[in-house]
């Protein structure tokens, strides 16, 4: 039996120190958000096509399966192409974050990070997702 419908959004943090998903799904627990965990690529990717979050926090550097590997997965998937992803990393340097942005992330931060900066990131990334028109169907899908 699956856990009742609420309004708060359901964000899916993908890490694989246990940590920092701790550190952010507290930073967003009791703040407007539901919170899902994955602890590598792969949940991650088996995660986000069963429970169809409405955002991703997301990291990059992570064994078997790295972040910019699930970041592709997520948009060649037609339930999953236009899902909010917020890479949160480590890594500081100017040519990584245009990487992200041009894999397919909609947003990045650096750790470490301010709780108050990542919610308001997701907040403007769901409701400028919400206000975006719908993509024609894929007619080749």
């Amino acid at each position: 039996m699956s856990a009742p419908k609420t309004d708060e959004p359901v964000v899916l943090v993908v890490d694989d120190e246990k940590l920092v998903r701790t550190v952010v799904s507290r930073s967003l627990v009791g703040h407007g958000f539901r919170v899902l965990e994955a602890s590598d690529g792969k949940e991650a990717l088996a995660t986000a096509f069963a429970q169809l979050p409405d955002l991703v926090v997301l990291d990059l550097c992570m064994p078997s399966l790295d972040g910019g590997s699930v970041c592709r997965a997520l948009r060649r998937d037609e339930r999953t192409r236009e899902l909010p992803i917020l890479v949160l990393t480590g890594l500081i340097e100017t040519h990584t974050e245009v990487e992200v942005l041009e894999l397919g992330a909609d947003d990045y931060m650096t750790k470490p990070f301010d709780p108050a900066e990542l919610r308001a990131r997701l907040k403007a990334l769901r409701r400028r997702n919400a206000e975006s028109p719908a993509p024609p169907p894929d007619k080749n899908a």
